[in-house]
Parts: C-alpha cells; structure tokens; sequence
C-alpha cells in the first residue's frame, strides 16, 4: 500500500497545485505541508483532509487511507458518458426556513418553468457532476458587477468546505446570500461583497456554526 507521501505527491502532480496553496488554504506553515511531502508527517488532521482532498480533487478515503478510487466521485470522466451533446436540465431552488437557527435549511424546487440545461460536456470540462448542482435566485446588489439583482447562479453542493476567495452560497441568519468568503485563523468566517458601496463582514467564531454552506458557485446566468 502507498504511503501518504506518495498519494500527496501523485495528487500534487496531476492537479498542478503547489504546497504552498495547500498551506495557505489550511491556514498552517509550508513546513508543516513539507513534512507530508517527506513523510516526516504520516497522517493528515481530519480538520485539513477535506480541504486538502479537495484542493487536489481526489478522494478523501483514498488520500488518508488509499483505499478505493483515487478521483472523488463528484468527478465524472468522459467514458461514463454515452453522448456528450446531451443535455441536461437543472431545476431551480428556494430556501425553506425552519423555525430554528440551529436547523438545517429545507431546498424547495420549483415547478419546471424554472429549469435550465446544459450540455453535459460542460459539466465534464469543469470537473462537475450535475446531480450535485442546483440553481439559485440572487437579491440584492451587494456583488455588483459580477452578481446582479435577480441573476441565477448555478452552485455546485458537493463543495462546501470554504477556499479563501471563492463565491458561495450559504445561510446565515435566516437569509440565502451569495458571497465571497475567507477562513480567519481564529475560526471567523470573512464575508465579502463586490459592491465596494457595502462594507466586508466577520461572522465571529461562536456563530459560525450558524453558517450552512450551500455550496461553489460555478456559473450565472440573467439578462442585460
């Protein structure tokens, strides 16, 4: 069986990562990813393993134990797919809230006027597997330009472990939002807008638990 050394660097080479954004994402010191690298280090904290997994797009089984399938199962590969031109269509959701904030958010779909397809070549391309998709109605103008009020984006719900920089969306205080979001080393959560007109937010360690990721943000849709 190979060491975790050597899955770590098999993952690195093909994903074209390097250490020091695995570093940075895990929010640890390059010294401490070098050590996986050189086996000094034989096994990866459960804390940083998913984020790591993910980074690499590979299992997360198969990195901590190799066991099972190197890829992880929300990537498809062309051969599982008969037709490339086929479409697919993607159906859009509303949030349901629950009386508590400690509960988790009910996904309502929408009847079949509000799907969309794509052709399933694209979701190939991204290295996205579509069951794991789902569509969502933006509010506001706080992410102005990229996001406008009524746009629909198309969030992947197999990513929910956070990569500094990327758009999510998630709830937080009984509200759908659709942000740019950062890990703080004091288990903060950064909630950034791309409307320079409203100001970052810092969701403090002891509410973080009250964030439910819905997940990446991949595409958008909407008029001129």
């Amino acid at each position: 069986m190979s060491t975790l050394a050597e899955r770590l660097k098999e993952a690195l080479a093909q994903s074209g990562v390097k250490q020091i954004e695995i570093a940075s994402l895990c929010k640890i010191a390059p010294a401490s990813v070098s050590d996986w690298f050189t086996g000094k280090t034989k096994s990866i904290r459960s804390t940083h393993l998913e984020k790591v997994a993910n980074l690499l797009n590979v299992s997360s089984v198969w990195l901590a134990t190799g066991k099972g399938e190197m890829k992880s199962q929300t990537v498809l590969a062309e051969d599982q797919v008969e037709n490339l031109d086929e479409w697919i269509e993607i159906p859009e959701y509303r949030i349901k809230f629950a009386a508590g904030f400690d509960q988790e958010p009910n996904l309502e779909e929408l009847d079949s006027n509000h799907k969309a397809v794509y052709r399933r070549s694209w979701f190939i391309d991204k290295r996205i597997n579509p069951n794991n998709c789902k569509r969502f109605r933006v509010a506001g103008d706080s992410m102005e330009p990229l996001l406008l009020d009524g746009d629909v984006v198309l969030v992947n719900c197999a990513e929910r472990f956070i990569i500094d920089g990327r758009v999510y969306a998630f709830v937080f205080g009984h509200a759908l939002r659709v942000k740019r979001l950062y890990s703080q080393i004091d288990r903060s959560i950064l909630v950034c807008s791309e409307n320079p007109n409203f100001a970052d937010e810092k969701i403090p360690p002891d509410e973080v638990d009250q964030v439910k990721i819905i997940g990446e943000v991949v595409e958008r849709s909407g008029s001129i």
